[in-house]
C-alpha cells in the first residue's frame, strides 16, 4: 500500500510540474505573439510616417507646378486640395471594405499564427 501512495504522490508531482510547464509555455507564446504584433505595428507606422513626408513634399511640388501652369500659385493648392477631398470621400465611403475588414483580418492572422 505504501508503494501505491508513493507512486500516486510522484504522479501528482509530475502532473503539477507538467501544468506549470504548460502555463509557462502559454505565457511565452502569448508574449511572442504580442511582440510580433507590436513590431509589425511599429514598422508599419514608420513606413506610413516616411511615406507621408514624401507625399507631402510631392503634393507641395505638384501644387506649385499646377499653380504655375494655371498662372496663380494658390489655384494649384486648391486643385490638390480638391483631389485630396475626393480621395478622402472615397476612402470614407469604402472604409469598411478597404480598411476595417483587411485590418481586422491581418490582426487575427497575427494572433492565430
Amino acid at each position: 500500500m505504501d508503494t501505491i501512495s508513493q507512486e500516486a504522490e510522484t504522479l501528482l508531482n509530475d502532473a503539477g510540474d507538467y501544468l506549470d510547464a504548460r502555463t509557462r509555455l502559454w505565457k511565452l507564446r502569448t508574449i511572442e505573439h504580442a511582440a510580433e504584433i507590436y513590431s509589425s505595428l511599429i514598422s508599419r507606422l514608420v513606413f506610413v510616417a516616411i511615406y507621408s513626408i514624401v507625399a507631402l513634399f510631392a503634393m507641395i511640388g505638384a501644387a506649385l507646378w499646377i499653380g504655375e501652369k494655371l498662372g496663380r500659385v494658390w489655384l494649384g493648392f486648391f486643385v490638390i486640395g480638391g483631389i485630396f477631398l475626393v480621395a478622402g470621400l472615397l476612402i470614407y465611403a469604402f472604409r469598411r471594405s478597404w480598411l476595417d475588414i483587411p485590418t481586422s483580418n491581418a490582426f487575427i492572422k497575427k494572433l492565430i499564427k
